[in-house]
């Protein structure tokens, strides 16, 4: 992905019942990867299901554990994802977790619970003296992973002013149009120099299908 000039996202959730050895283990796999931005996620117990029973993890020890991971993965865009109100709450604690080497959080609603409020989590940034602005290279316009600099040419604009506010007038994904399967032909040699492992079914969308065979 990375040779490809794409972002890598590689995180991970604390207290499913893991030792404080394995915690560091995880970390530092993470470190192999070198992935462009770790989500880190708190275990919120939701009733019904396998962890449904765990207790919350103790405020004091998810900083302290946001800071080794920071540690571990000092160049990271480190974010604090789900189960961040649950487990550390809405106040000092939140502020603790920046200051442990936060980038930032995840704003808005998660899959099965709701956040907090946008204007809350901004006002958390800049009550410690933190920039929220908007970035031209974040937001709905990923950057290329660029921190070798061997990436040449501008960071693309952010098309915010392209955006669709009302749903009914998005053009949604639908994956019985847009996605078809063919077989490859041909397998391009790896950079490595290593073998393939042969030809294997892939997804396409039809408009470079038409595009490669035209």
């Amino acid at each position: 992905m990375k040779e490809a000039g794409l972002e890598t996202c590689v995180g991970g959730i604390l207290n499913l019942g893991e030792s404080p050895e394995q915690r560091v283990e995880m970390a530092f796999e993470l470190a192999e990867l070198n992935p462009t931005s770790v989500p880190i996620n708190l275990l919120n117990p939701r009733p019904g299901t396998k962890f449904g029973d765990r207790p919350l993890m103790d405020p004091w020890e998810a900083v302290k554990w946001l800071a080794i991971f920071r540690l571990i993965l000092p160049d990271a865009l480190f974010r604090l994802c789900g189960g961040r109100n649950e487990n550390l709450g809405l106040g000092e604690f939140q502020k603790l977790a920046v200051k442990a080497g936060l980038n930032g959080v995840m704003m808005g609603n998660f899959l099965t619970t709701l956040g907090s409020d946008p204007a809350w989590d901004r006002k958390l940034f800049t009550d410690l003296g933190l920039n929220v602005w908007r970035q031209p290279d974040n937001g709905s316009n990923p950057r290329p992973d660029n921190r070798s600099g061997w990436l040449e040419g501008e960071t693309p604009r952010t098309p915010i002013d392209d955006l669709i506010d009302s749903q009914s007038e998005a053009p949604l994904w639908n994956p019985a149009r847009q996605l078809r399967r063919r077989k490859k032909r041909y397998v391009p040699p790896r950079p490595d120099g290593a073998p393939n492992r042969g030809l294997r079914v892939v997804q396409v969308e039809p408009e470079r299908e038409r595009a490669a065979t035209a």
